[in-house]
């Protein structure tokens, strides 16, 4: 909130661990926390960094925070910049879910995930209920 800036970072499932440790360590207790992980933090074009692993981070400033009694707040924010790895796919370009392999929190049950395969081809799999 002070310096009205932010990161929103999109780590790997290989990444787990120390995501996980990040977000349960404060680092008012443990003053070298990210040293103790495989991050590396750098600067972003905003007054707040991203960790150079992370395939696909969104750099932004913040606009505004909405109180909401029931939810806590709101964030508005605009997106200044988005940071992408090439190696997001087979090749440059082609964004492929499991390539990237997106670490995803499930808060019904406090896990993480990860993509686990096809479900079945776009613009194909619903033609059986068309048909019917």
């Amino acid at each position: 909130l002070a310096r009205k800036a932010f990161t929103i970072g999109f780590p790997r499932a290989r990444d787990a661990v120390d995501c996980d440790y990040v977000g349960i360590v404060s680092g008012n207790e443990v003053k070298d926390k990210v040293a103790r992980t495989s991050f590396h933090p750098r600067k972003s074009e905003v007054d707040a960094p991203y960790f150079e692993e992370f395939p696909l981070t969104y750099v932004c400033t913040l606009e505004k925070v909405i109180d909401d009694p029931e939810y806590g707040f709101y964030v508005v924010a605009k997106v200044q910049h988005i940071l992408v790895d090439e190696d997001l796919g087979p090749r440059p370009g082609l964004f492929d879910p499991e390539h990237a392999d997106p670490l995803l929190f499930c808060p019904l049950d406090n896990t993480y995930r990860h993509v686990g395969g096809v479900v079945g081809k776009a613009f194909s799999i619903g033609l059986a209920r068309k048909e019917k």
